[in-house]
């Protein structure tokens, strides 16, 4: 999913506990509440919000169930700019290869959804908010995170 995603997003996880800064930007993303971990938002180049993972039932967290994926993808469709219909339909795909087992297990043991390890990637990736303190994180980037704020930037 990961090359799909960079061809209009950059994928950025800000960890609220344990990131200098990290509490602040998280704050000023979300409005000071709390919205739950992980919690998805898409900024434009200027820093304002386009989307974010509220769905109808709270926060979508990682996006296993149907209504959770439909969410996950409308912010997707909505946000997009050059990723084509073929290649969202080859992150729909992906994404349900990623979430059917997720899904089978929830339904064996009647858990909740664990999110599980992404690829590793390495990067440094700096983010500037208006009205808050920067982040700045190196180093390998998982998708396991527990406190997380997620940053898709789109635009510019």
């Amino acid at each position: 999913m990961a090359p799909l995603l960079a061809k209009d997003w950059i994928v950025f996880e800000i960890d609220t506990d344990r990131m200098k800064n990290g509490k602040a930007v998280g704050e000023r993303l979300t409005g000071g509440k709390s919205k739950g971990y992980p919690w998805l938002v898409i900024l434009d180049s200027e820093g304002q919000e386009l989307a974010n993972s509220d769905g109808p039932d709270g926060n979508i967290g990682c996006p296993v169930k149907p209504e959770e994926a439909a969410h996950f993808f409308d912010m997707l469709t909505r946000t997009r700019q050059r990723l084509s219909d073929d290649e969202l339909a080859v992150l729909r795909s992906q994404h349900e290869a990623f979430a059917a087992p997720i899904l089978e297990s929830m339904n064996r043991r009647g858990a909740a959804p664990r999110r599980p390890e992404g690829e590793e990637a390495f990067a440094t990736v700096r983010i500037d908010l208006p009205g808050a303190a920067s982040v700045q994180r190196q180093g390998r980037l998982l998708g396991s995170a527990e406190r997380s704020v997620t940053l898709l930037g789109s635009g510019g």
